[in-house]
């Protein structure tokens, strides 16, 4: 019996593991600071390059892809409602759930020299519905800001994974 329960604990814990696994097609990484003004939507540079779009590759119908964007942000704005939103686009269509209002980085309402810096993860999927050549984007603006404040976007990372 005890061989049985063995057995049976160690085939759950490889079907687990089995499908955790994912297979990484794209990544980005950012050293370079970048500012995000007050009044703008704007596309994230998501390498020292300045390259704005991330391209991978898949290669069935309706695969669901996974982006993870891993960045250190802050919001400078006298008002504790400021926020910086981030919406990853695949091939133009806004992913979920970043596709809402998100809060990534926010204010706390105070002007000082370095700000409040926060480490953050922004997930989306989205289920590619041919094979092929796609590409990734991100967009950012501040939320409830003032005229003349504005965000910072740190070091950053991008995974894109099947």
């Amino acid at each position: 019996m005890k061989k049985v329960c063995s057995l049976a604990l160690l085939c759950t814990l490889t079907l687990m593991v089995s499908q955790v696994g994912a297979d990484v097609i794209a990544t980005r990484v950012r050293t370079a600071a970048f500012t995000v003004p007050a009044n703008v939507l704007i596309n994230v540079p998501l390498n020292n390059a300045n390259s704005v779009t991330m391209p991978f590759v898949t290669t069935r119908d309706n695969q669901r892809v996974v982006i993870n964007y891993v960045v250190e942000c802050s919001v400078k704005s006298l008002s504790q409602a400021a926020y910086m939103d981030i919406t990853i686009f695949v091939d133009g269509v806004a992913t979920q759930p970043t596709a809402g209002p998100n809060a990534v980085c926010t204010s706390d309402g105070n002007l000082g020299p370095v700000g409040e810096w926060v480490s953050a993860v922004v997930p989306g999927v989205y289920v590619v519905p041919e094979p092929g050549i796609h590409a990734v984007v991100l967009q950012v603006q501040l939320v409830g800001e003032v005229a003349g404040n504005f965000g910072t976007i740190g070091p950053s990372s991008m995974v894109v994974a099947q």
